[in-house]
């Protein structure tokens, strides 16, 4: 008879991913097309999960059988339960997901990742996006980092979306100050709610991201 619990774990080991209880879902990290600049965190749900491992590793008498209780226990087994995720530079207490700590990430992508945090931090629903690549820039000039403006452009698509964000570019621009401007935007948010970050944000927001790296 299959082990069910044992399937689950090889589903699992071979994606890497991880539970998190309170938002109730898987996360692993990867690149679908093998590409690195593609590289980033994946979600599922568990009810997602199973279907999956119903479809892929099991035959319609034992997928029948499958329960989110295996997956669970297959999970806790392998010692990826944890509370919550968050996003810090700093450790985190051992049953919580750090983000920063299950990715391996370059230099550019680590900066951009407590970037978003620090808009996050500050509730802001939508930033120009001349500020955001000021914030960037000052970051990687400071740390001696060479990032090219191409991969700064990966690089804010693939951290602002995965966090929620519309990049509105070209034909998309909304009207901010009486003139239509780059913005990275909430899903859903109004061009009236897009800040402009004042030199000293943006300087505060340098100096937290570098402090977080030291």
């Amino acid at each position: 008879m299959t082990d069910l619990i044992d399937v689950c774990q090889d589903y699992i080991t071979s994606k890497g991913a991880s539970y998190l209880a309170k938002e109730g879902k898987l996360v692993y990290y990867a690149s679908l097309t093998g590409r690195k600049s593609d590289w980033k965190f994946h979600t599922q749900t568990v009810s997602e999960t199973l279907r999956i491992i119903k479809a892929m590793k099991l035959n319609s008498k034992d997928s029948d059988k499958l329960q989110e209780s295996h997956l669970i226990a297959a999970l806790q087994e392998l010692g990826k339960v944890y509370e919550f995720g968050v996003k810090s530079a700093h450790p985190v207490r051992s049953e919580i997901f750090n983000y920063f700590d299950h990715a391996v990430m370059e230099v550019g992508d680590t900066i951009m990742m407590a970037l978003v945090s620090e808009v996050e931090k500050n509730s802001y629903t939508g930033v120009l996006l001349g500020d955001i690549e000021d914030v960037f820039y000052d970051v990687v000039n400071r740390l001696k980092v060479k990032v090219t403006a191409r991969r700064l452009s990966q690089l804010r698509d693939k951290h602002f979306e995965e966090a929620g964000y519309n990049i509105l570019l070209n034909s998309q621009r909304p009207v901010v100050k009486g003139k239509r401007q780059r913005v990275v935007s909430l899903v859903g948010a109004k061009p009236s709610d897009t800040v402009s970050l004042s030199p000293t944000v943006k300087a505060s927001m340098a100096n937290n991201i570098i402090k977080a790296a030291e």
